[in-house]
Order: structure tokens, then sequence, then C-alpha cells
């Protein structure tokens, strides 16, 4: 059987999926693609609205590979997909949607948290609002790298991911001025000992690392708690 795909898609072109969402939620998207040379990378909007920051792929030439999106928060009823090409010559197969969460040992970004799971006081300071705008969570962009800001002792924000194998740490990319501090909680329980995150500058960023972990395989949620102002870039499951 002949495989069916949208060949060659350069940078600054884009393709529009409607959609007829049954239920509100959090969803998965899974794109099969594969490019034609390097540098090949896109974006995933939402009526509009970006959901994703730039996705770049692996591999070249005839290897196709699946790029893995969640969460993408989704209304009920008649929604559109659109998938906005960045860089590179890319070819497309198929753009999957499902239930999902994200998976680990990988990288969470700190950005892509659960949707309406957090309390957060400063929302509206974040200086990035073309990525979940719709969110009370601060989201800036400095150096490159998109980040929670604006953080104040209290808040939290709460991520959904599923363990495909044990994970016994986790490392927090963050910065602080000063006195930024940290503690993470997993699954509804207790939270850690504190961690001191502070690198002296808030755009100069450093690895806190949690180790007293015990995530076993199937689906767990965890809780930042921002114990003293900081910046949060990412989280690695190891």
């Amino acid at each position: 059987m002949a495989l069916h795909i949208l060949k060659s898609m350069k940078s600054g072109e884009w393709v529009r999926y409607s959609i007829n969402v049954k239920q509100t939620g959090s969803y998965a998207i899974t794109c099969r693609m594969c490019q034609q040379c390097s540098g090949g990378k896109f974006r995933i909007a939402i009526n509009g609205v970006y959901k994703t920051n730039e996705i770049k792929l692996n591999g070249s030439g005839s290897t196709w590979n699946e790029a893995f999106i969640y969460p993408v928060e989704l209304q009920k009823g008649e929604q559109y997909i659109d998938l906005r090409i960045q860089g590179g010559e890319l070819d497309i197969d198929c753009i999957k949607l499902g239930e999902g969460c994200s998976q680990v040992p990988d990288i969470i970004q700190a950005e892509d948290f659960d949707e309406g799971k957090y309390q957060f006081r400063e929302s509206s300071k974040g200086n990035f609002k073309t990525y979940r705008s719709d969110q009370g969570v601060a989201i800036s962009a400095n150096s490159n790298i998109i980040h929670i800001s604006n953080t104040s002792g209290g808040d939290w924000i709460q991520y959904t991911f599923k363990v495909l194998r044990p994970v016994s740490k986790v490392t927090v990319c963050g910065a602080a001025e000063k006195d930024g501090k940290f503690a993470l909680s997993f699954d509804g329980g207790e939270q850690l000992p504190p961690v001191p995150a502070t690198t002296g500058n808030w755009n100069t960023y450093s690895d806190f690392l949690v180790s007293n972990v015990q995530l076993s395989e199937g689906i767990h949620t965890m809780k930042i708690h921002m114990l003293n102002p900081m910046n949060v870039d990412s989280f690695d499951f190891q």
C-alpha cells in the first residue's frame, strides 16, 4: 500500500485540521514526521494560539520520527489545530490526538504544568504571552530560556506524568539572585526537605538535585513548592 504524506513542507508553511472535542481536558498529540535536512522544527497552535514551544526533530533522510507533545489543553466542541513549520523541510505522515501525559525518565519543561493545577500570586507579570496565556502562571523568556517567573513564597505548581521505568532523582534547573528555595512533593504526600537554589542572577541557571525520590512505574503527580522566589526552567527525571 502506498504511503500518502504531506511532502516537503518548509519554514513558514502550515496545515490546519478541524476536530470535534467530546470533553474538555488535557490531551496528547503525536506527530509522525520525517525531515529531509537538519534543522527541522515546528509548533502546534490551537484556535490560533500557540500551545507548544519550538519542537525540534532528530534524524534525517528516510528516518521517520514520532514527536510526542503533552499537555495540550482543548475545550469541548469544534476546534482547529495548526501545525506550523518553523525550520527545515518536513514530510508529515499523520497526527494522532488522544489522552496522555508526560513520560519519564525525560525532561519536563516547567511551563508544561497541569491545566488549572497551581496556586500562583503574580500571574500577570510574565513577559512570554504567546504560550498558555489562558493559565494563571507567569511564563517569561530571557536569553532564549522559557521559564516560570515572578514566583512568590507559598506558590505551587503541579505536573502529572507516566513513569516508564523507576525514577530515583529529579534535577531542577532554576535561577535566583538570592535566597531561592523550593521543595518537591509527590502524589499528594509531604514535602521533601527544602533545597536552596541561589545562582546570583535571575538569568544564570544551575541544576539542583533532589535525590531522595522513589517513583515506581505508572502515573504520578509532582508539585514544586516555592519556599522563596526563583525562576524554574525544567525538571530532569532520572
